[in-house]
């Protein structure tokens, strides 16, 4: 076949065939990059940005010295953190594995507080609201990838080639939690359906959730935050560092259009496309060419 073709025709054809195989292996890498992961990670970012715009850094500090510092944090604190975990379960599905999902997220929850807040509260260090806040957005990353599925916080390439990725990519189960997860419901609805205490010093209490619609949870407990904050505010007794603070200054509450709207499913449907580019065409494109190449080259001596 290739015998009769001049040596400027042979090298037309290796740059053609190079190009082929470039032109898949790129297009798979580029399909499966993204995944879920990096919708999540918009939606992390707009988060962040509400936090820093409503608690801004070295607002509200908590005090080291007071009296009831430790209480607020072994107590309100690690409630916050418990109940941010807890809110994620469908207090409405039919499941009798609801207690042990509860007692499970707050035992890691607890384990999670105390390597991080532990050291700094035996030594009676100042904590700023803003840095818990961001904390606990990196709780919410770790409690995605340990009890939800690992394609949340990674990226599709990642997830592909996580043993069991690609059963897990192609779950219907996958793709319905996906769609749950990105739908957004009215936000005085979801608010109806989920119910929580906040005392001082105890914190956030979860009674009953409708589950992550992570855009409506999130806002639900940011707002949630908010109202605990503003207990803080008027407490008898001062827990906060900044002494001129008044239930006015509590932060904004947000609304669901203040935060990204993350698309899970096209993140599904991107790391599919990026499978069968990657893993199934690329390497019969492969298979195919390489030969060609190796008898052209052999052709062109």
């Amino acid at each position: 076949m290739f015998n009769n073709l001049t040596k400027k025709m042979k090298v037309i054809w290796l740059s053609s065939l190079a190009g082929v195989m470039t032109l898949f292996f790129v297009l798979g890498l580029g399909f499966s990059i993204p995944g879920m992961g990096l919708e999540s990670l918009k939606f992390i970012k707009s988060v962040e940005k509400q936090i820093d715009q409503k608690i801004p850094k070295n607002k509200f500090v908590l005090d080291g010295q007071s009296s009831i510092y430790t209480d607020i944090m072994e107590k309100g604190i690690l409630n916050t953190y418990i109940g941010d975990a807890v809110s994620t379960i469908n207090f409405y599905e039919e499941n009798s594995n609801r207690q042990t999902l509860i007692d499970e997220y707050s035992a890691y929850a607890k384990e999670w507080f105390n390597k991080t807040w532990g050291e700094k509260i035996a030594n009676k260090q100042d904590v700023d609201l803003n840095t818990i806040s961001h904390d606990l957005i990196e709780f919410d990353k770790s409690v995605a990838e340990k009890y939800h599925n690992y394609g949340y916080v990674h990226s599709g390439l990642e997830w592909l080639f996580k043993p069991g990725g690609i059963k897990s990519i192609f779950a219907q189960g996958t793709y319905d939690d996906a769609l749950r997860q990105q739908t957004i419901i009215d936000q005085a609805a979801y608010k109806t359906a989920t119910d929580a205490t906040q005392k001082i010093p105890e914190g956030i209490t979860v009674i009953k959730s409708a589950g992550t619609y992570i855009v409506n949870n999130k806002v639900w407990f940011f707002n949630l935050q908010n109202e605990v904050i503003e207990k803080l505010i008027t407490a008898p007794k001062k827990i906060l560092k900044n002494p001129n603070l008044k239930a006015s200054d509590r932060p904004a509450d947000i609304t669901t259009n203040d935060l990204y709207h993350p698309n899970f499913t096209l993140g599904i449907s991107l790391a599919k496309t990026g499978f069968v580019f990657l893993l199934v065409i690329t390497p019969i494109v492969f298979g195919a060419a390489i030969p060609m190449i190796v008898l052209i080259t052999i052709k062109r001596k």
